[in-house]
């Protein structure tokens, strides 16, 4: 093998060994119901799509591979996608998003709430504040509501599709991911470029056996 397919191949590995997904922001841990509507299209009485939309910071550039956020509700028969989108300034300001989409969240029970995580996005960031919305897009006259952080701040925003309501609520209990490489992934490159170091030293410098 020579050195350019070897770096090929690390590489390919290097895509494919991005499966495991670090915090790169922690909004606070579950800490209570907050009441308040996550979810659509006919949550709350019927009365349209709730989005809550809460800030997050990310200290340098970041390739964003997912989100996950707390709530309270049923999940079994009722939950379809999530809608999702990210801002750079308050949504309340117009334009719009930087980035929006609909993913299918893996669903968990997590210290008594429904954990949703939304994974295999590849979103490039700056570092930089942002804003990230949430809808949990639910069948029929379905209800979630969101888990209310420990953090103590109440800088949420929650968007009523249908009537166009905003209020400040206690922030939502979410936490921003990015893909990071499984620990074996550098042992594995390391040793790889320790032995092509050791074959070009060795073509440098020949060793010449004497009979």
């Amino acid at each position: 093998m020579n050195i350019k397919n070897f770096f090929a191949i690390v590489a390919l590995t290097l895509a494919s060994g991005l499966a495991q997904a670090g915090v790169v922001f922690d909004n606070g841990a579950p800490a209570d119901n907050s009441y308040h509507c996550i979810s659509g299209p006919k949550a709350c009485g019927g009365s349209g799509t709730w989005t809550i939309y809460d800030q997050f910071t990310l200290a340098s550039p970041t390739t964003v591979s997912g989100f996950a956020n707390w709530n309270v509700g049923i999940v079994e028969g009722f939950y379809d996608a999530t809608k999702w989108s990210i801002w750079t300034s308050t949504p309340t300001n117009g334009g719009a998003a930087l980035y929006s989409g609909t993913s299918v969240a893996t669903i968990a029970i997590d210290q008594g709430y429904l954990l949703a995580t939304v994974d295999g996005l590849a979103i490039d960031l700056a570092a930089g504040n942002y804003w990230l919305g949430i809808t949990h897009v639910l069948r029929g006259n379905s209800v979630w509501t969101y888990a209310i952080s420990a953090n103590g701040q109440a800088d949420a925003l929650q968007w009523d599709g249908a009537t166009n309501r905003a209020a400040d609520l206690g922030d939502m209990a979410f936490v921003i991911t990015a893909a990071v490489p499984e620990p074996d992934l550098y042992a594995m490159i390391l040793a790889g470029l320790g032995l092509f170091g050791a074959i070009g030293w060795r073509r440098k410098h020949p060793v010449y056996i004497r009979s």
